[in-house]
């Protein structure tokens, strides 16, 4: 049965209109980059997409808690580091001043340099990075050291989650770094020099030496342990950023086209956009006023 000059014409017509919507979408595509702009491109794979940007956005948040806290533990070490030197001026003095030729008024001397030393300590343990103290446990916008030498901060351990399931220590205690309630504190051991030098009594000079050899020891073992946590937050970061990338991955093969497909993909509609055009320009012009 012959077809009619009517459904000829409407079915030419429907040709053109696909092609152009196709080369439209075609366009679309090659200028955006993105096979799925929104959902109703491929309802599926823009659900995927949605879980991979939330994943993204975890390792993101992870970065950004282990930058912070890496900050907060190199400002720490960087205390620790100034706490030492400070304690081995003081080992100096005390030695100076436990020598028995030492003068009454060259102890007093010493005994002023020492409260010195005693107050840098107690303004070291009040170290801060920004507005958090890094000493202070999770108090940190709260001093932990009074002038006293008394600790008053939190002793828990902060901690930092890069990725969900992955916890990692971020802090030490203030209360561990100088030995606070110990018998040989650091604050109650240069009490107890400058309190030695100001009496010229150099035989309690030298009882406290121990003591501040005791102090120390606990600053070197706490910048090794702030070492350590500084390296399992290092680690902790590349497995946040090791996820953010994986998530940037999926969402790229979920979401964005080929650059050399789309470029094909945008020739190839064009030349049947063309070709449609080239069939409905050859349709007699009565039957397309019909039409």
């Amino acid at each position: 049965m012959r077809v009619s000059d009517n459904a000829k014409f409407a079915s030419v017509t429907k040709n053109v209109q696909k092609a152009q919507s196709d080369f439209v979408s075609a366009q679309q595509k090659a200028g955006s980059g993105l096979r799925v702009a929104k959902p109703s491109d491929d309802p599926v794979a823009a659900a995927q997409a949605r879980r991979e940007a939330s994943r993204k956005a975890l390792g993101a948040a992870g970065i950004s808690a282990a930058d912070a806290a890496t900050d907060q533990l190199s400002g720490a070490d960087q205390a620790l580091d100034d706490v030492y030197s400070g304690l081995d001026r003081a080992r100096e003095l005390a030695l100076q001043g436990a020598s028995d030729t030492m003068s009454k008024e060259n102890r007093s001397d010493l005994a002023q340099e020492m409260r010195k030393i005693r107050d840098q300590m107690v303004s070291l343990g009040n170290s801060k990075v920004g507005d958090k103290y890094v000493f202070a446990g999770y108090r940190d916008q709260t001093a932990p050291f009074e002038q006293s030498g008394t600790f008053v901060g939190d002793g828990n351990i902060k901690e930092v989650q890069p990725v969900p399931g992955m916890r990692v220590a971020a802090s030490i205690s203030g209360a561990s770094v100088f030995g606070s309630g110990a018998p040989n504190d650091t604050f109650s051991t240069l009490d107890s020099l400058i309190a030695g030098l100001e009496s010229n009594d150099p035989e309690a000079i030298r009882g406290q030496l121990d003591h501040l050899q005791a102090s120390q020891d606990r600053v070197v073992k706490s910048r090794s342990v702030v070492g350590s946590l500084m390296d399992s937050v290092e680690l902790g970061r590349n497995v946040a950023d090791q996820q953010q990338a994986r998530a940037t991955s999926q969402i790229a093969s979920l979401t964005e086209v080929d650059a050399v497909q789309s470029a094909l993909n945008l020739m190839q509609a064009k030349s049947a956009l063309e070709a449609a055009i080239t069939v409905a320009g050859q349709i007699p012009q009565g039957l397309a006023q019909r039409g």
